[in-house]
């Protein structure tokens, strides 16, 4: 196990080149450029740009080549792409550390699905539902947990959709280029072979997916800090105040391809959230997921969330993950946290925020 991790770590830090396969669009020559805060498998600096036209009915228009504009290009750079004049919306992304990945995967779908209660029958004033997605490496319907939308199930998926996405390197599962601002005619002259770029190393037979996979499964959650009278003050005024209807404080994996990571207890606290979106996203998904999001973790076992929310709190686009939740009480425009409350629950929260940012 730890020689796949090692193995998976130093994929995950390879800085790519063109002949490798990088491009002719990228975000980051590296896995790590992107998630190295506060290390190997955080979060990060670089803010990714995704953009769309909102039409006048409220529907969201990806534009051709979808949302997600890539900042650089490999010389001589004739397929870097632009913003379009008709992009009304424009969103600047940070990518979600991935810090106990592995144990937010062997979550069982069942779990997740627990969690919706799309009518709220239990009168908590939170509903939500799954992102049912289908999994392109198993072809088969699974609850979507990974990515700000929630889009992928599995890690396999995520890293794979990623490594096509935010390094332009082709793979079994995601085997079409990126055609720059959808032009598949600057794609022929920026890339002329179509072969697939990430094929399997001829001493181990495994692919870069199957590295990034098998790093992100053993990549452990970080511990929980000092617990202060202060904090245990502030847990207390979380439950209260209803912080974990949205916030689901303990779940449990089921059976995982790791022995260890089977039967789990998983805090993941500020992560299945009631959060807010933006009135049109810059998501490459069609309504209505365009106006769900994915929370940014804060939990011990962080990578995902658990609500995908339409409710809007404060001015900040912050998303959310895999159950998309709407505060039904009392108002969806307000914070439904007082300030002061907010004041008392931060040593506890922060318990969890400082040991990953």
């Amino acid at each position: 196990d730890f020689e796949r991790f090692r193995i998976g770590l130093e994929d995950f830090l390879e800085v790519e080149d063109p002949g490798e396969g990088l491009g002719p669009v990228f975000n980051g020559r590296s896995c790590a450029e992107c998630h190295s805060i506060p290390a190997i498998g955080g979060g990060g600096s670089i803010t990714e740009i995704r953009a769309g036209r909102r039409n006048p009915d409220g529907s969201f228009d990806p534009l051709p080549g979808g949302s997600l504009f890539q900042l650089f290009s490999i010389p001589p750079h004739n397929c870097q792409e632009s913003i379009p004049p008709e992009a009304n919306v424009v969103a600047a992304r940070k990518a979600i550390p991935l810090f106990g990945a592995g144990l937010v995967e062997a979550i069982p779908d069942e779990t997740l699905s627990g969690l919706a209660d799309p009518d709220d029958r239990d009168g908590d004033g939170v509903s939500g539902r799954v992102h049912w997605v289908l999994d392109v490496g198993t072809q088969t319907i699974r609850a979507g947990r990974f990515g700000w939308k929630a889009q992928q199930a599995t890690l396999l998926t995520f890293g794979a959709e990623a490594y096509l996405e935010e390094m332009g390197i082709t793979n079994e599962l995601f085997p079409l280029e990126n055609a720059p601002n959808g032009d598949a005619e600057r794609l022929r002259f920026c890339d002329p072979t179509r072969a697939l770029e990430d094929v399997p190393d001829l001493s181990t037979g495994l692919r870069g997916i199957d590295n990034f996979e098998a790093f992100l499964r053993f990549l452990a959650p970080p511990p929980r800090g000092e617990i202060t009278d202060t904090a245990r003050q502030g847990e207390q005024v979380f439950a209260r105040t209803g912080c974990d209807a949205c916030h689901v404080p303990v779940l449990f994996t089921g059976p995982a391809r790791i022995r260890s990571s089977t039967g789990v207890s998983c805090r993941f606290i500020p992560i299945f959230c009631c959060t807010t979106s933006e009135p049109a996203t810059a998501s490459r998904k069609a309504m209505p997921w365009a106006r769900r999001f994915v929370r940014p973790p804060y939990g011990d076992c962080a990578s995902a969330g658990g609500c995908c929310t339409t409710a809007a709190p404060p001015q900040s686009p912050t998303p959310s993950f895999g159950t998309e939740t709407k505060r039904l009480s009392p108002a969806n425009s307000s914070w439904p946290c007082p300030r002061r409350k907010r004041r008392c629950c931060w040593p506890f929260c922060n318990l969890y925020e400082k040991t990953l940012f």
